[in-house]
């Protein structure tokens, strides 16, 4: 659980009461959405996760879902072309080859933190 940012005595004592109703609502919903051995489909697992995949959808897994759902429709990277050229003179000049170009969208699902 993350750390509430709280002042009243009052919603001190209750919170630890809402954040696991939040979390079993976000459990519950999944089981709803996806069985109990499907995972989220929206955003791939990365790269390092593929070996040994885990065996039930992960709260972080959920949480990314759930984040996809709700900004994706609102994520258009489109709208911000107008601040950069189409080819800037040597746009790869300090990254290696090897390194794949990501996208704010590829940025915000993956950060689990």
């Amino acid at each position: 659980m993350s750390q509430a940012q709280v002042r009243s005595p009052e919603t001190v004592i209750r919170q630890p009461a809402g954040a696991v109703a939040a979390y079993a609502l976000l459990l519950l919903a999944a089981h709803r959405a996806y069985g109990p051995d499907r995972l989220p489909p929206a955003v791939p697992l990365a790269r390092w996760r593929r070996r040994q995949p885990p065996r039930r959808a992960t709260t972080g897994l959920l949480i990314n879902q759930l984040r996809v759902e709700l900004w994706s429709p609102h994520l258009r990277t489109q709208s911000l072309s107008h601040f950069t050229r189409s080819n800037p003179p040597n746009h790869n000049a300090h990254k290696p080859p090897h390194l794949p170009d990501l996208d704010l969208a590829s940025a915000v699902f993956y950060s689990h933190n």
